[in-house]
């Protein structure tokens, strides 16, 4: 449906637009018909395909890839794959004598699709490149994907003396493609396509990384009874000295938050290994027990005095103890979660380091008379003991990402430091606990095994309704943050069930499709509680 249009200037400008392209016989009405909206975009107007939920810069990417080789081959033009940028373009190489043939065949066919063809211009006014896209637009969540997702043909000529095709711009593979490189053929699969493409360009980059990398996530479900008692008998015990921040119920509530964690893990990092569940005799109800988790009872990782626990820092202490973890993992919050795809390299570097995401947030500061919230002092704590191993004295934090680990690192600091054996004995957050990943970061940084980085994410706090409108405004974004964090530190337990029903409306929108981690629908609804909300419990086994 076109749409509507409010002020005279625009339907003036409409009406222009249409009677311009009913002039050259553009099939508007047939393109209308198809599916097309006729939006404004840019200052003027385009055709925008309507797409279902769920439709994201992945499937934008794919479906201009689609259709660029699918011209390429009517054109009977030989063409291979340069490079696929995850969440951008896709470049294909073709010969350079086949480059007015194939602008010609798709200048025609722009004629009878809605799609868009652009030529980039050198400086001696050859073609140094054709880009081809069609606009996207998904109305319940008012993204729209354009040129940003293109597939871009890049025309390699021949030298005249060696026969060589020269890059047309860097590219960080090649300079360029002998005879003998482009008889060694290849297949790459791009999104369930298979494009050919040559050795040379595909060989590993010392960049590259090839070491497995596994995904730990811990969780607990606050509102299951069985653990309730655990906790509050565990508190008849701890009370005296603890933190009504240690003990807070929202820091246990859920909203099924992992649910659309493991949902963008798969979908945005398809090259991660194993994942792992750390749990308290729980398990999700829509968790497919013999899906790709695999459960992992903190009574396996933690010593048999330290159970029942609910200190997120005790927990974390005893990560490097599960059986099976690679070398190289990652650590996820159920809260965290990824907005698009990321690489490997994103987290480590390729000899094996870490990469860590330092905040701007500094520690408070504080005088003698002054107590610290539990969290505060136990990264205080951490601080000093980093200062006195390695002379370092840091002073920040870290952003909410997936923390990146070594588990030797943490196994050598495990084995080195004391406060870490007081901290796995913990049951609740206290000043004197040490941060895990403060000690790993900073110290493995002295030692040359972390790396301070950047990625860009976005931290949204669901108890602030200025946060809650952030979130949904990302949610409109073609391309997401690579990390998205939606935490809630108001301890508001009435309200909060009220919030936590928005954000999963919000994430349900999102992030629609289900997981292989998921049970199938009309099992997972059989195997819900009357609220929707308990998981199913755990036998001592762990069988459910």
């Amino acid at each position: 449906m076109v749409l509507a249009l409010k002020t005279k200037s625009l339907r003036r400008l409409r009406f222009r637009i249409r009677r311009r392209w009913a002039r050259r016989g553009e099939p508007h009405e047939v393109f209308l018909s198809a599916g097309a909206e006729f939006l404004p975009y840019r200052g003027a107007f385009a055709y925008f395909l309507r797409r279902p939920t769920g439709f994201d810069h992945i499937d934008a990417r794919l479906a201009n890839l689609r259709i660029a080789t699918s011209l390429l081959q009517e054109c009977d033009v030989t063409y291979f794959l340069v490079e696929e940028l995850g969440y951008g373009r896709t470049y294909l190489g073709i010969d350079g004598d086949s480059t007015e043939l194939v602008r010609a065949a798709f200048a025609e066919a722009a004629r009878e699709l809605p799609i868009t063809i652009r030529t980039r211009w050198g400086r001696d006014g050859e073609i140094v490149a054709i880009e081809v896209h069609q606009k996207y637009i998904v109305p319940t969540t008012g993204q729209r994907f354009a040129s940003r997702f293109s597939c871009v043909l890049e025309p390699w000529s021949p030298d005249e003396f060696t026969g060589a095709w020269a890059a047309p711009r860097l590219n960080g593979r090649v300079a360029d493609l002998s005879e003998t490189a482009r008889s060694q053929v290849i297949d790459v699969d791009v999104g369930g396509l298979a494009l050919p493409s040559f050795w040379e360009l595909r060989m590993p980059s010392i960049f590259d990384i090839s070491f497995p990398i596994d995904v730990v996530y811990m969780w607990v479900d606050g509102a299951d009874p069985a653990w309730q008692q655990r906790k509050m008998a565990r508190l008849g015990e701890e009370i005296a000295g603890l933190s009504a921040e240690a003990v807070s119920a929202v820091r246990f509530d859920q909203s099924d938050e992992l649910r659309y964690s493991l949902r963008t893990l798969e979908r945005y990092a398809p090259w991660v290994r194993n994942v792992f569940l750390v749990t308290d005799r729980q398990q999700p109800a829509w968790l497919d027990p013999s899906g790709r988790v695999t459960l992992v009872d903190h009574r396996e990782i933690l010593p048999a005095e330290a159970i029942p626990c609910f200190n997120s820092h005790a927990i974390t202490a005893g990560l490097h103890r599960i059986e099976g973890l690679s070398e190289h993992f990652l650590l996820f919050n159920d809260d965290v979660m990824l907005g698009r795809l990321v690489a490997p390299q994103d987290f480590f570097a390729s000899n094996g380091a870490a990469k860590f995401f330092p905040s701007k947030a500094a520690l408070p500061s504080r005088t003698d008379a002054q107590e610290d919230p539990p969290v505060v002092g136990a990264r205080r704590r951490s601080a000093q003991i980093v200062a006195e191993l390695t002379g370092l004295e840091p002073r920040f934090g870290f952003k909410h990402t997936p923390v990146a680990f070594q588990r030797s690192l943490l196994g050598e600091l495990a084995a080195s430091i004391p406060a870490w054996r007081s901290t796995e004995l913990a049951p609740f957050r206290s000043s004197r606990d040490v941060v895990p990943e403060w000690l790993h970061h900073w110290i493995g940084y002295a030692r040359g095994r972390c790396v301070p980085a950047h990625i860009e994410y976005g931290y949204f706090d669901i108890g602030n309704s200025a946060a809650v409108k952030q979130l949904g405004s990302i949610s409109r974004k073609a391309v997401r943050p690579a990390v998205l964090c939606v935490n809630d530190v108001t301890d508001d337990l009435v309200d909060g069930r009220h919030r936590h029903e928005v954000l999963k409306g919000m994430l349900e929108l999102m992030f629609p499709w289900e997981s292989d981690a998921e049970r199938a629908s009309s099992v997972r609804d059989r195997l819900h509680r009357t609220d929707g909300h308990h998981p199913v419990p755990l036998s001592e086994d762990g069988a459910v």
